[in-house]
């Protein structure tokens, strides 16, 4: 059964108390492959961390605990979320090695080189294209950095059964892959298919901007 037009659109960009109760399920069901996607990444204490549609801010505020000399960042395009991520992260921010923006992944608000680990889970079907968001990724990656893409294949039918084609981009794991080599970024590894507790098929693209980490 197709999940509701108004539900999908809450899940793309939260607003009011409903987008507020959606997120906050949202962020618990998908907690599995945001730990899995930040176990990929090895967070070390000096890293900086972006998390791109952060969401709820529970995997930006278990990053911050990792890069306590570093700095964690995460970007959403929803104000509701921006504020809820803002409260879980508070302590970081206070400290000064958190920060969380209103943007979308197309317009990241930082200066070319300023991460070296970058994160990004369930947010490519909200995206209008997929090029444009990943050429502005990568602009922000420093040379050597890592960035972690998760995503629900075309190929998982149950996926473009239950969920709207008029909110949710659902697109093929090869088209995926392709755009992200065209961004620049070269595959290092790709994870095909792992059942996560239930969450069905998922994709985990592990992409390198080339060149030496300074």
């Amino acid at each position: 059964m197709k999940r509701p037009d108004f539900i999908a659109r809450q899940s793309g960009h939260p607003k009011g108390l409903l987008g507020r109760l959606i997120a906050k399920i949202m962020a618990d069901e998908t907690a599995p492959e945001n730990d899995f996607a930040l176990d990929l990444l090895n967070l070390q204490p000096d890293d900086r961390f972006l998390d791109i549609g952060t969401g709820h801010g529970a995997t930006l505020n278990k990053a911050a605990a990792k890069t306590v000399s570093g700095l964690a960042v995460g970007i959403d395009p929803s104000r509701v979320m921006v504020r809820h991520a803002k409260r879980r992260v508070s302590a970081f921010v206070r400290r000064g090695s958190a920060q969380v923006h209103l943007a979308k992944a197309d317009a990241i608000p930082f200066p070319d080189e300023s991460f070296n680990k970058l994160l990004s889970v369930h947010t490519i079907y909200f995206w209008d294209d997929l090029l444009t968001p990943l050429e502005e990724i990568f602009r922000v990656c420093e040379p050597g950095a890592i960035f972690v893409l998760c995503f629900r294949p075309g190929e998982d039918t149950t996926f473009a059964e239950n969920f709207p084609d008029n909110v949710y981009r659902i697109r093929l794991k090869r088209t995926v892959l392709k755009d992200v080599e065209a961004a620049g970024f070269v595959l290092a590894r790709v994870i095909d298919g792992p059942e996560i507790e239930g969450r069905g098929h998922m994709v985990f693209s592990v992409a390198e901007k080339p060149g030496c980490a300074p």
